[in-house]
């Protein structure tokens, strides 16, 4: 029981800390086929919700250190994808630790 806790744990935090990298990414920007993609509010509601959905895309694929290259960083987001890549790589491996204790248990 204890263990599945802790594998709790460390999902909701990969989580917040994907949602939490993606608001950022939409808020400072994201770089996707020479466009920058970021809240703008003279964009229409589906072309935020497009940099919006992006930016969670480019989220999951920093934590979980896949890094296609579609879409890049671009200024202060380059720190936060550095720091969220950091951390998905310890994350996961936590995961993973946790994992395997509850299965030899």
């Amino acid at each position: 029981m204890w263990v599945w806790r802790k594998a709790e744990n460390v999902i909701r935090f990969s989580l917040g800390m994907i949602i939490t990298c993606a608001f950022c990414y939409f808020l400072f920007g994201v770089s996707f086929q020479d466009q920058i993609m970021q809240l703008d509010l003279d964009n229409s509601v589906s072309e935020n919700v497009m940099a919006l959905l992006n930016s969670f895309y480019f989220s999951v694929v920093t934590f979980t250190t896949l890094g296609y290259g579609d879409i890049t960083p671009v200024g202060i987001s380059r720190l936060i994808a550095a720091v969220e890549a950091f951390t998905g790589s310890f994350s996961l491996a936590l995961f993973v630790v946790v994992f395997v204790k509850q299965m030899t248990r």
